[in-house]
């Protein structure tokens, strides 16, 4: 431990020198920083050093919710992959169109070859076995394959910007997309270190939570205007499907606004995975077990949205406890967490 104190001194700048005494690994090397502060590394340092005793600071309760994200998020990842050897297509963010599908050289090849990456990575995040690298790159093949190549060029075939604003699809598959790189800055910041030198850590999440913000608010919106239709979603043993339909809208929409104010992302986030978590046990499972086949095939797009909302709720949960993670693992005793 004091050559692990040594080395935070020598290898930190002077301006992060206060920084460093208050993460100490642990309160009995407050002595030994201070020290060295201020007779070997930075002796200019010290009138900055908070002199009250180090205590340990626990885990928030948001905090803890990381963990358990990244294994919901990885279950719902792999069923997806698996899918997809059963729907012998690309399917991540609904399936492509038909005349793109059936213009892709190797269809079934690269339909079992995703499948297996999907599976491959979310076994990655569940093992913890370079799951930063995986995630990143399935939320880039989930960008370039189903964004890209599926909903750009229908998106720049529209009539009117409120058109724009319909394709719900484009909006899921983009907050997949970030949703990835969420995941993965949460296995770089535990390990202390950003994926790269352009997309840092806060990067990938700044641009999770403003994907994930879109698509809840496009969402929201779309309640509204399609209530007719989402009310028949509504389960039938639930009374008043009109009120719920109304209800989700007003969460969706808070969630999304939600996301957007660093004060108020945890809870947006952590609500939002717990709704989302709801409707895949209430509202998706039944639906996809109950909807009768159409001419002898399964309802793929069904089963899609079961393996999709609850890989959105590990997402949410896995975005709230990176957004409570303002505290340190140490701070002064009787002060609040930092």
């Amino acid at each position: 431990m004091t050559f692990i104190a040594k080395t935070i001194l020598k290898l930190r700048p002077f301006k992060e020198c206060c920084t460093s005494v208050r993460r100490a690994f642990n309160p009995s090397l407050q002595t030994l920083v201070e020290k060295n502060c201020v007779n070997t590394f930075f002796p200019d340092c010290c009138q900055h050093i908070d002199k009250r005793p180090l205590t340990l600071v626990k885990p928030k309760l948001v905090h803890k919710l990381i963990k358990p994200g990244r294994i919901i998020f990885a279950l719902g990842i792999i069923a997806l992959g698996v899918l997809q050897f059963f729907a012998k297509d690309f399917i991540v963010g609904r399936p492509p169109s038909p005349a793109w599908a059936a213009a892709i050289p190797g269809k079934i090849v690269w339909a079992y070859l995703s499948g297996s990456l999907l599976v491959i990575t979310g076994l990655a995040v569940i093992l913890n076995k370079k799951a930063g690298t995986a995630t990143i790159i399935m939320g880039l093949i989930i960008f370039i394959f189903s964004f890209l190549f599926r909903y750009l060029p229908d998106m720049t075939n529209i009539n009117s910007i409120e058109d724009l604003l319909w394709k719900v699809g484009a909006y899921k598959t983009l907050a997949l997309c970030g949703g990835a790189f969420i995941v993965a800055a949460s296995f770089f910041k535990e390990k202390n270190r950003n994926s790269n030198i352009f997309f840092t850590n806060n990067v990938l999440v700044t641009i999770g939570w403003i994907l994930l913000s879109i698509f809840l608010i496009d969402c929201g919106i779309a309640h509204f205007k399609f209530d007719d239709f989402v009310k028949d979603l509504v389960p039938a043993y639930i009374p008043a499907p009109y009120f719920w339909t109304y209800f989700a809208a007003v969460a969706l929409l808070a969630g999304g606004t939600g996301l957007i104010f660093k004060q108020t992302r945890k809870w947006a986030a952590a609500l939002s995975g717990i709704m989302i978590l709801l409707w895949f046990a209430m509202l998706h499972i039944p639906r996809a077990i109950n909807i009768p086949p159409y001419d002898s095939t399964p309802h793929y797009g069904e089963w899609m949205g079961v393996f999709e909302s609850f890989s959105f709720s590990g997402i949410f949960f896995v975005l709230a406890g990176l957004s409570s993670k303002e505290n340190f693992f140490v701070s002064p005793a009787g002060s609040p967490n930092v």
